[in-house]
């Protein structure tokens, strides 16, 4: 979000300053090499970075105007600041329920929920940024994706999951493993950043041009 808008409101010609806790943008996401290379697109666009900061507190002027207060003792004044600060997985509804809660819901690979025993609730599943689920190509670490896509693809495995437990094999539906490889895209100024797979877990990257 934050970089997006970055590049967004630098196409407008506003000013324009990134702060970010990250030594990188995107660093989590892309890995150093490629968090490094969105950091030099955003110099050469005339973006300004704050990186390894974070805001200690925010002030609003009855104009709107605004004023950020950085841990380094420094401040910005800005007329506008968005905040792009992520998200966690909302499971406190979930508190007082026997399902195993692991920053996310942990499940099966077909996507069956598990209880803190470690077992599979039958004719239970989840989809989406709440998953978390151990996937075939990424090693015995369960993971965890926020991309929309894959809240898209994880539904069908998931609703194909439930028809098969409540239905069984009447329906001629079996579940299958939720292995699609994760994937997303962010277009910034004339740049299309592409990723598939999780970077993020990679031991070594090379640019290859």
């Amino acid at each position: 979000i934050g970089t997006e808008v970055a590049a967004s409101a630098r196409s407008l010609d506003w000013d324009v300053t990134l702060v970010a806790r990250e030594s990188a943008p995107l660093r989590r996401a892309l890995g150093d090499d490629l968090g490094m290379y969105v950091a030099s697109l955003h110099r050469r666009h005339g973006v300004g970075l704050r990186l390894d900061t974070a805001i200690t507190d925010l002030h609003v002027a009855a104009n709107h105007s605004g004023r950020a207060m950085l841990d380094d003792g420094s401040t910005i004044e800005a007329n506008l600041i968005v905040a792009g600060i992520g998200s966690a997985p909302n499971t406190s509804w979930l508190d007082d329920s026997d399902l195993w809660i692991d920053d996310g819901v942990r499940t099966e690979s077909c996507l069956r929920v598990l209880n803190t025993s470690g077992h599979p609730v039958h004719g239970i599943a989840t989809a989406g940024d709440i998953t978390r689920w151990p996937h075939p190509l990424f090693g015995p670490a369960p993971v965890r994706v926020e991309h929309w896509s894959n809240a898209a693809e994880q539904g069908r495995v998931a609703a194909r999951t439930v028809l098969a437990d409540v239905e069984g094999s009447a329906s001629g539906i079996e579940a299958t493993t939720h292995a699609s490889v994760p994937s997303f895209w962010s277009d910034q100024y004339d740049a299309k950043i592409l990723s598939v797979g999780l970077p993020h877990l990679a031991d070594t990257s090379r640019i290859v041009e």
